[in-house]
C-alpha cells in the first residue's frame, strides 16, 4: 500500500485537473454505493474501471485507482454470523424432516426451497471485499504476478560491470534487510501499545518479527519502482540484482526463523 501511494504521488506526469475532478466524482459515487448498502460487486467494478481511466488520464499513476477502489468496497456482510448459524440450523433440521416424507430420488419442493435458502444465506454472510479477493486470488497469484515477474525481472548481464557498492544498492540492502523487519515490527508494536490494533494472544512478538523478516521479500513493487526511477540500464540491472538477492536472502532467513520460533500458540 505504501509503495503504491509513493508511485502515485511521486511518479506521475503533468497533472490534468479536469480528470482529477472526474475521478473525485467517481470516488464520491463509490462511497455512496457503500453508504447505501449496495453489496453487489459489479457496480463497484464498473465504476472502478472508469476510475482507473480518469486517474490514468489525470497524470497520476493509475496504481492508486486500485487502492481507492478497495477502500470503498463494503466489508460488512448482509447478515451476521449468528444469523447465518440460526438459518443453517433451522433449514438443515427442516430439510431432514421433509426428507423422511420424500418419495423417489428427487428432492421435494420444500427441500429445494430449503437448499436455496442455505445458498442465499451463504452469499449474504460472505464479506463482499473478501469475496472479491478470493475470486481474483488465482488470477492475481498464478497469472498476473508471474507475467509481471517474467516481464520485469530480467537483468542485462552487460549492466553488471558497474561498481557493486553504490547509494542505490546500499539503499536496497538496508531497506529490505533492515528497514522492513524494523519497520513492520515497530509499527505493529506501536499500534498495539496505542490501542489501534490488538495482537492475538496466540501470536508472540517473535512471530511478528518473523513476519517482518519475510516482509524483506520486496520483489514486485521494488522492481516496479526501479523501472520508474531510473533510465540508465546499468543502474537498473544492478538494482534488480540486489533486489533479487536481498529478497531471496530474507525469504530464507524468515522461513528458518519462523520454523525455530514454533507454531503460534505453542510459545
Amino acid at each position: 500500500m505504501g509503495a503504491i501511494l509513493i508511485i502515485a504521488l511521486f511518479y506521475g506526469e503533468s497533472l490534468q485537473f479536469a480528470f482529477i475532478g472526474y475521478a473525485a466524482l467517481v470516488i464520491v459515487a463509490l462511497f455512496l454505493l457503500n453508504r447505501l448498502g449496495i453489496k453487489k460487486l459489479w457496480p463497484y467494478l464498473l465504476l472502478g474501471i472508469v476510475l482507473w481511466i480518469c486517474i490514468h488520464q489525470s497524470g497520476i499513476h493509475a496504481t492508486i485507482a486500485g487502492v481507492l477502489l478497495a477502500v470503498t468496497i463494503p466489508v460488512r456482510s448482509k447478515i451476521s454470523s449468528e444469523q447465518f448459524v440460526q438459518i443453517c440450523k433451522y433449514e438443515i433440521d427442516f430439510f431432514a424432516e421433509k426428507d423422511k416424507k420424500r418419495e423417489g430420488i428427487l428432492l421435494n419442493e420444500e427441500q429445494v426451497n430449503s437448499v436455496e435458502m442455505l445458498a442465499s444465506s451463504y452469499e449474504a454472510v460472505r464479506n463482499p471485499l473478501v469475496r472479491l479477493e478470493r475470486a481474483w486470488h488465482p488470477i492475481s497469484s498464478f497469472i498476473v504476478m508471474p507475467v509481471f515477474a517474467l516481464a520485469n525481472a530480467g537483468i542485462q548481464i552487460s549492466g553488471l560491470s558497474s561498481p557493486f557498492i553504490t547509494p542505490v544498492t546500499l539503499g536496497i540492502v538496508l531497506g529490505l534487510m533492515l528497514g522492513k523487519p524494523i519497520g513492520i515490527t515497530g509499527a505493529t508494536y506501536l499500534a498495539h501499545r496505542l490501542g489501534w490494533a490488538k495482537k492475538p494472544n496466540a501470536i508472540s512478538w517473535r512471530h511478528v518479527f518473523g513476519a517482518g523478516v519475510l516482509g524483506g521479500v520486496g520483489f514486485t513493487m521494488s522492481i516496479f519502482i526501479t523501472q520508474l526511477s531510473f533510465t540508465d540500464p546499468a543502474t537498473i540491472s544492478m538494482a534488480k540484482l540486489f533486489i533479487l538477492c536481498s529478497s531471496l536472502t530474507m525469504g530464507i532467513i524468515g522461513v528458518l526463523y519462523l520454523i525455530r520460533a514454533g507454531s503460534p500458540g505453542k510459545r
